[in-house]
């Protein structure tokens, strides 16, 4: 089986402060880790840790807590070697890896456009070898944006990077995924090693304060609110999705009107957590966001 393979293809799909969303990727700063098959996994992301069976075991990404740029860890990518698998570069993503299918999936929901991915990164290459740092927004299976950042050189001190995302056409993404790698090369290099550390998006609609949609878009009422909220938006465009976000962009209420001319959609929130949340609608090919509180 070509393990390679999945690595190869997903990159070739390459090529925060918020004043209103502060939707930022989960765990930015990779403080929080869990148990894996094999050791540890960043809360939120996906890497190649596997315990694939038969006595086959596959571990790329450490928790390191030697000079973290910002808290107490940071992310530490590594290719390896196995003996069964061959080599195999480290792997960090938003997404879901699939070893039988050789494939990413998914990512994090996620509907602003934001214009960069900043963040810091140190590179120990073996040989000539190079990696990358990806960013993509989809909209159901079409990519409606995306950006690289290719690292050739070498650094052992914290190297600050920024991704500038490139959009196409008007529509409003339902998903985002970024991907850390330590080789595209069609022949990883072992001990090729790459630490990623405090990611931040910014720019675009997550810092623009403006309402797509209109002044009067949409109202919120009760707000705040504790057992029930009831969104009115008086000027449809015929399809209108209402979406309800938590503040790391996880979608926990949706629904979906077709052939409308007005919303009213009563939702029960009794069962939520107290906290800050993003009421989303998305009117045609428009969007605008507004903050919920719930007590």
């Amino acid at each position: 089986m070509n393990m390679k393979k999945i690595f190869t293809l997903i990159i070739a799909s390459f090529v925060a402060t918020s004043m209103f969303a502060q939707i930022q990727p989960p765990n930015p700063s990779f403080e929080n880790w869990s148990a894996a098959d094999i050791g540890e996994l960043p809360d939120g992301w996906d890497g190649l840790n596997r315990d694939i069976g038969y006595g086959i075991n596959v571990e790329t990404v450490t928790k390191s807590d030697v000079d973290p740029q910002d808290g107490t860890y940071s992310a530490k990518l590594t290719t390896v070697n196995n003996s069964v698998l061959g080599d195999l570069p480290g792997v960090l993503t938003l997404g879901d890896i699939d070893l039988v299918n050789q494939t990413i999936t998914g990512g994090m929901a996620y509907t602003d456009k934001p214009a960069q991915l900043t963040g810091y990164y140190k590179f120990n290459p073996a040989a000539t070898d190079t990696a990358t740092i990806g960013i993509a927004f989809y909209n159901g299976v079409d990519t409606i944006g995306q950006g690289i950042f290719e690292i050739i050189d070498a650094t052992s001190t914290w190297t600050a990077f920024t991704i500038d995302i490139t959009y196409t056409g008007t529509l409003f993404p339902d998903t985002m995924n970024i991907l850390c790698i330590t080789s595209i090369q069609s022949s990883p290099v072992v001990g090729t090693e790459l630490e990623v550390d405090n990611l931040v998006l910014s720019g675009g609609s997550v810092d623009v304060p403006q309402n797509l949609m209109g002044e009067k878009a949409f109202s919120i009422s009760p707000n705040p609110a504790n057992t029930f909220v009831n969104i009115n938006v008086p000027n449809a465009n015929n399809d209108v999705k209402i979406v309800l976000h938590n503040t790391v962009g996880q979608v926990v209420y949706s629904n979906s009107f077709n052939n409308v001319n007005e919303v009213k959609e009563k939702i029960d929130i009794s069962e939520f957590n107290s906290g800050i949340y993003f009421v989303e609608i998305i009117n045609g090919n428009k969007s605008s966001i507004e903050k919920l509180i719930i007590k």
